[in-house]
């Protein structure tokens, strides 16, 4: 986790907004929320909105929109929304150390990569 939040510092320039820069992080958690905003990989942590709120923690999963069409980018997001039904009914685990799903995205960002590349699974879900 805390080389998660360790990239976010690394990679993105710290983004605040003026009417939130003397928040009190005891109460609230959008300074961290505003770090988060800036993660755009596919997953993304929600935390709960405020310390005493009985939202728990969530996970956010950013599908891309690679489609052509509308449809297709519905289709691709109804196609996520059956395969988390899937994972959570079966309790399947497909974690994998942050630092191979790091490698996966360096590898999928090449040209047929799909086609070339070899990529972190995990065999034993």
């Amino acid at each position: 986790m805390i080389n998660q939040l360790g990239f976010l510092f690394l990679r993105d320039p710290m983004s605040i907004f003026a009417d939130q820069i003397y928040v009190d992080d005891t109460n609230t958690t959008k300074h961290f929320e505003n770090l988060q905003s800036t993660n755009w990989n596919s997953v993304r942590f929600k935390p709960p909105p405020s310390y005493d709120s009985e939202v728990g923690w969530r996970v956010e999963l950013r599908t891309a929109e690679s489609g052509i069409t509308p449809e297709e980018n519905v289709a691709y997001t109804m196609f996520s929304l059956l395969m988390v039904k899937a994972i959570l009914k079966y309790n399947l685990n497909f974690y994998i150390p942050i630092s191979k799903v790091d490698e996966n995205f360096a590898r999928g960002h090449k040209m047929d990569s799909i086609l070339k590349e070899k990529f972190w699974f995990r065999k034993n879900i």
